[in-house]
């Protein structure tokens, strides 16, 4: 695996309004060459498990970013370059580690931004003891269904997370609006595995984020914090209209959603509480699409952030938010 190290220094300070006043610092990117498009990542038993848009592979990578191990998903067509070609790629966006069954594993969707072919999930034991398969056309049905998109917009699920009793589903912003969308999790865990085929009551919130030159930017990863009760999210911005192609990256943010800012039906704005990934007062061009907890150390919690560079490389950071 082919590292490439970059020096960085990016602060950015959360602007008048926030809930919480804190600092965003990134620092340190790594890019991995033979890592594909990362875009959903968990911390588990001090490491972090990475999936790519466009990979076959489940990878896991210690604290300095070096893949240990991987292994497969499922088997795609791949291209020369040994990504998953377009027309069939499953468009792995998320990622959560869960307790089904009884043991941990780690739960991977389609963003169901292609009929058919991107609305698939997989839950894969941590101990390799099972792997299912699930069609997810049900579910993203309810989605559209319960987040009144139009006929004309698309589900593109890219964030998911969960707490002891809930999980969290993220759909981002390019074909229809950025939403939450909020499930029991025994309801959940049973479609996921099969001992029930839809999930009956289903919450939704519509979020609204800041934008970079006129365009909103939409939800691009989650995580959810034990510790701190919260929700951590991220949002990148891409000069396209669609869920299905790439446009020029504009930048990133991070934001936090404490589960006390959750109201059934209530508007969640973070307009005004995102952090931009800056460097010197300017913009990082770089895509955001997930991220991940690490630690806390007093009024310091620190993660890690994965950026799909749709180059078929991947970046990682280090980072940290301090609040005050």
């Amino acid at each position: 695996m082919k590292l490439k190290k970059l020096s960085l220094l990016v602060i950015a300070t959360c602007v008048s309004g926030s809930v919480l006043a804190c600092d965003l610092t990134v620092s340190t990117s790594t890019t991995l060459q033979n890592l594909p498009s990362a875009s959903g990542i968990v911390n588990h038993d001090d490491h972090i498990l990475a999936v790519g848009d466009d990979s076959s592979q489940l990878f896991t990578l210690n604290d300095k970013f070096k893949v240990m191990s991987e292994s497969q998903i499922a088997h795609y067509k791949t291209g020369k370059d040994g990504r998953i070609v377009k027309k069939v790629k499953p468009d792995f966006e998320s990622m959560d580690v869960q307790h089904i069954n009884g043991k941990p594993a780690y739960v991977i969707l389609g963003s169901g931004s292609k009929k058919k072919v991107r609305e698939k999930g997989f839950v894969i034991a941590q101990d390799k003891s099972f792997k299912i398969e699930r069609d997810l056309a049900p579910l993203y049905e309810k989605l559209h269904q319960v987040g009144h998109f139009t006929q004309k917009q698309e589900i593109n699920i890219e964030g998911l997370a969960s707490s002891k009793d809930k999980v969290f589903i993220f759909n981002r912003g390019n074909s229809g609006p950025n939403m939450l969308f909020e499930v029991d999790r025994t309801a959940f865990e049973n479609y996921m595995t099969g001992k029930q085929d839809n999930i009956d009551k289903i919450e939704s919130y519509l979020v609204k984020l800041p934008a970079i030159d006129g365009i909103e930017s939409g939800l691009s990863g989650a995580t959810y914090d034990e510790a701190t009760k919260t929700l951590y999210l991220t949002s990148s911005v891409e000069a396209t209209g669609g869920a299905y192609q790439d446009g020029d990256i504009l930048g990133s943010f991070v934001a936090e959603l404490p589960l006390s800012q959750l109201a059934n039906g209530k508007t969640i704005d973070l307009t005004k509480d995102a952090m931009p990934v800056e460097h010197d007062g300017k913009k990082v061009i770089t895509k955001v699409e997930s991220i991940a907890i690490t630690s806390h150390e007093g009024n310091v919690t620190k993660g890690v952030l994965a950026s799909d560079n749709d180059n078929g490389t991947s970046q990682f950071f280090d980072f940290k938010i301090k609040e005050s």
